[in-house]
């Protein structure tokens, strides 16, 4: 066999991992041909116990913008678990792909709108700084190049992107208006939150962002969040607060416009919190710097032939 025979054998043996995640009797599918996606997978119902609690709270049929979807795990639930029509953004060109092809594989094409680019204060075009070189990695930077606590940090690469803020997209682009708004971006979220004054006085009727609450610039975005009418429960903070580590004083603030639905989120994860064994196991698992996996007894795993 000579090398171009070679070549096309192996280009016809490759297949991509598909893995499962049962939720409630709903097969939500996710390409995981590396381990880091694997574990996204595994961990998405006790990674984030309030989110997926805010998302349990929306009622079906609201718009949802998820801004730094990165592989679409909460996109995904959204509209699948939740049936919410969802807007992800997602600038980082390889998880932009991924997102992409995850959200064809479960056939949300009607449910999930995506979009290559980034939020911010303004529009234009701009530099993603890309700070790892793996599937579906986080801590990437728009605009600016710094780490996830604001500091100065150099990038491994550098892409350019176009950046929109939330107001322009509604005016300008006319894209719907949101109820609903999930940012995670590791960083700038103050900028987007500065560039959606309009949309979180309007039609917003929750946020859930976050922030590390130890950072001024973050805290200036709290003060604009409460300004725009929209409550925050300080125990659900307080409870969902990271203590210690890396992370120390990060938080999904959850932040919304009806007091009763809030206490109902509150009351969720705090239950989930108190109860669930496997969250508790996961989380003593990442205090000790282990591999955790939430879930894997959910995951199912499956190959098909490489698109």
């Amino acid at each position: 066999m000579n090398r171009h025979d070679q070549t096309l054998a192996l280009l016809e043996q490759r297949e991509d991992i598909i893995s499962t995640l049962d939720v409630a009797g709903i097969g939500l599918q996710f390409i995981t041909n590396a381990l880091f996606p694997y574990q996204r997978v595994c961990s998405l119902l006790v990674s984030e116990p309030e989110t997926i609690s805010w998302l349990q709270s929306a009622p079906a049929g609201s718009q949802l913008w998820d801004v730094g979807a990165n592989m679409g795990l909460y996109s995904i639930y959204a509209a699948a678990v939740c049936h919410l029509q969802v807007r992800a953004f997602e600038p980082e060109a390889g998880n932009f792909a991924l997102l992409n092809r995850n959200i064809m594989l479960n056939d949300l094409g009607g449910a999930i709108t995506s979009y290559c680019c980034g939020l911010s204060d303004h529009s234009g075009l701009t530099t993603l700084y890309k700070h790892l070189d793996f599937e579906s990695s986080a801590i990437n930077s728009v605009g600016v190049e710094l780490d996830a606590h604001l500091r100065p940090h150099k990038a491994i690469h550098q892409q350019g992107v176009a950046v929109f803020s939330g107001d322009d997209l509604i005016t300008h682009h006319h894209i719907p208006p949101p109820a609903y708004i999930k940012i995670d971006v590791d960083g700038i979220e103050h900028l987007i939150v500065n560039g959606m004054s309009d949309l979180l006085m309007n039609s917003c009727q929750s946020l859930l962002v976050e922030l590390n609450t130890e950072l001024p610039e973050h805290q200036h975005a709290i003060q604009r969040i409460t300004e725009a009418g929209l409550q925050i429960s300080e125990e659900l903070t307080a409870m969902t607060t990271i203590k210690s580590g890396y992370w120390k004083g990060l938080v999904n603030l959850i932040a919304h416009r009806n007091p009763i639905t809030l206490d109902q989120i509150r009351e969720q994860v705090k239950t989930t919190i108190e109860t669930d064994k496997t969250l508790a196991a996961y989380q003593q698992m990442l205090a000790d710097n282990r591999a955790a996996y939430g879930h894997p007894e959910r995951v199912t795993v499956n190959y098909r032939k490489h698109r």
